[in-house]
């Protein structure tokens, strides 16, 4: 068979090689691979590299895969043979400097590797074929530095290299655990080890219904294979050892791309895990490298992100004193710098002495008005995190958001002695209008502490918070930063947050006044924070302040309920209130509970919709047994109310 019609039958076979990739067995699988690589197998590295042709290659190769996985004893040497016919074509007989800087050679390759891996796991050696490789890759790794090509040449010969000659790196997690990692990595660039059909992940194969697990990822059929651990071989740790030197050699060429800084970065961690000498200098050498340059560089940025997850404690330290540290607001404010420093808060040695460091040295106001605002937010997740740095964080946040003259309230600090009856007795009044309130949920315009504007400056903690600036006026302005921000302030011990608890009173009735509840209530930021609030076990809100809440969405409570968001919001409310609010809250939402319950059944199950409707009193009967519990442990649960 010439090479035209090799073209021809490998597209004549389109169909069939889906048809057996997604239903058939092992077995077909097997056959169907070793056929068609039985016909073309002299023409191979030439349809290797083309574009369309290159893809039906790799597709075979990840039948064979799958026939290994599925049912690996059976047929097991015709698996063998068929691998290593592969190996022979493209590892020693084609050449593979043109494979691996071309990109579809390379995918094919890489696909190649992979099988081959696999099958040494199960006791196959395939050593000569790899080191004949390796030799050829690491010649064109000195001739062609990593900077030939983003997607190609060396540096992605060398990443796929490293898979084959270590097993990859080991692990103990679950590899349940290690994809839902892998899912959730930074998704600014391709993660490198997202192949096109196939991806390795080191782990135990405890379960064979576990070996093969299908995922849709960007549109493609992604096949997850668990390997099993084992101890790399001497020549594999000799030549880690020479491609740490030989990157070393070169910065600039190293880190010249996203996926030679992503080899690089898989380097450390291959060095790293074998306790390979000089990894300590090679990370320090790939820390002052890209940081230097990250402001300016998206590759570098993303080395030194890459790179700053593999540091050690000391590496870490290194980088945070030397480089960090130094340029925190510069970096926290860049487009590429701001992940470096994210990078570094998110680490795993990354503890309080460095948080209360890095607080001192950067402006939160200058932060919070720029689109790096998200790095606040993450700073304040640190501290609860860590459990230190509140009040530091707190006074900073305050100063950014001109808060610091004002007292908890929000007004100007004056003695109680010193401070007019009227307003003293607007302050009581106004924590009693929850019984001022009508059925509508309307205030009566006689409680004069419910009038609150921002004017008198009630209410102007949440409202600096919520828009991340100063309060210029009463108008609420939702950002998703201001809310993730008060989401983790709420974890602050409660005496470093108490003022910014009892001005929500205040910025509710500000809401009200503006017909914002719903808005509040449905935000996909703003609901979250509501949840926590409501929630029981955070003891943050009085019941009356809960039920003052209550009042003021109760007229909104089917429109709510429709919101995904709302509905959330709504739960917790409900969980939160006693049995009258809870029937009250039912029979508001009962007339239209059909329309609920299609829109969000969950939400209909954890209020009892249901049950209400079909039988009100026997409803009632158990909500009193409950409530009846919750009464007895009321002194213990909130003592104060």
């Amino acid at each position: 068979m010439n090479i035209s019609d090799a073209d021809v039958y490998l597209r004549s076979l389109r169909d069939s090689i889906a048809a057996v990739q997604e239903e058939s067995s092992a077995s077909e699988k097997l056959l169907l691979a070793s056929n068609v690589f039985e016909q073309i197998q002299e023409h191979i590295p030439s349809l290797a590299t083309h574009q369309v042709l290159s893809k039906y290659i790799e597709k075979l190769i990840v039948l064979l895969a799958h026939s290994v996985i599925e049912e690996p004893e059976t047929e097991f040497e015709e698996k063998q043979k068929l691998c290593a016919a592969l190996a022979t074509q493209l590892l020693l007989k084609a050449d593979v400097e043109v494979l691996s800087k071309d990109a579809f050679g390379s995918h094919v390759l890489q696909s190649t590797l992979q099988c081959c891996t696999l099958l040494e796991h199960h006791g196959v050696d395939f050593s000569d074929a790899l080191q004949h490789l390796a030799t050829t890759v690491e010649y064109v790794s000195i001739v062609y530095p990593p900077s030939y090509s983003a997607e190609t040449g060396a540096s992605f010969s060398c990443y796929i290299m490293s898979l084959a000659l270590t097993y990859y790196v080991a692990s103990s997690k679950p590899w349940q655990e290690l994809w839902m990692q892998m899912l959730s990595r930074n998704p600014r660039v391709r993660p490198t080890y997202h192949f096109p059909m196939t991806n390795v992940i080191a782990g135990k194969l405890t379960d064979k219904s576990d070996a093969l697990v299908h995922s849709k990822v960007k549109s493609q059929q992604r096949i997850v294979i668990i390997l099993y651990q084992r101890s790399p071989d001497s020549w594999r740790l000799d030549r880690l050892k020479r491609w740490a030197a030989l990157f070393c050699m070169d910065f600039n060429g190293s880190l010249a791309s996203t996926q030679a800084c992503a080899t690089l970065c898989l380097l450390l961690k291959l060095c790293q895990h074998n306790n390979i000498d000089n990894t300590s200098t090679l990370c320090k050498g790939v820390i002052s490298h890209s940081l230097a340059s990250c402001t300016y560089s998206k590759n570098a940025s993303f080395a030194a992100e890459k790179c700053l997850e593999v540091c050690q404690n000391a590496e870490f330290n290194y980088a945070f004193k030397t480089f960090v540290l130094p340029r925190a607001q510069e970096l926290s404010e860049n487009m590429f710098g701001n992940y470096v420093v994210q990078a570094v808060i998110r680490h795993r040695f990354f503890q309080a002495s460095h948080l209360e460091s890095f607080l001192e040295e950067i402006n939160i106001a200058s932060l919070l008005s720029s689109s790096s605002s998200s790095i606040v937010w993450k700073l304040c997740q640190s501290a609860v995190t860590l459990g230190t740095g509140q009040s530091l964080f707190m006074k900073k946040l305050m100063d950014a958001v001109s808060l610091t003259h004002n007292r908890p309230g929000g007004t100007p600090k004056i003695s109680d002695a010193n401070r007019p009856k009227e307003e003293q007795r607007r302050e009581v009044e106004g924590d009693s209008d929850v019984s001022d309130a009508n059925e509508s949920g309307e205030v009566n315009s006689k409680v004069t502490g419910g009038d609150c504007t921002a004017n008198d400056g009630r209410g102007h903690t949440w409202l600096a918070l919520v828009s991340c600036q100063p309060v210029e006026s009463d108008r609420i302005h939702l950002r998703a930063t201001g809310t993730s921000i008060l989401l983790y302030l709420l974890n602050f011990d409660r005496n470093i947050i108490g003022h910014v608890l009892s001005d929500f009173k205040h910025f509710l009735r500000i809401a009200k006044s503006q017909n914002f509840m719903i808005t509040l209530a449905t935000d996909s930021h703003f609901s979250r924070v509501l949840q926590r609030m409501l929630d029981r076990r955070q003891g943050l809100l009085k019941e009356k302040q809960i039920l003052r809440l209550f009042k003021y969405l109760k007229p909104h409570f089917v429109e709510v309920a429709l919101d995904i968001n709302g509905a959330f919001v709504l739960s917790s409310l409900f969980n939160a209130c006693p049995v009258k609010q809870q029937h009250e809250l039912l029979a508001e939402l009962a007339p239209e509970g059909e329309r609920i319950k299609k829109k969000n059944r969950r939400f209909a199950e954890i209020i009892g919709l249901e049950a209400f409707v079909k039988d009100k009193n026997m409803w009632m009967n158990k909500r009193r047994k409950t409530e009846s519990v919750r009464a007895l442990f009321k002194d213990i649960i909130e003592p104060e109310s």
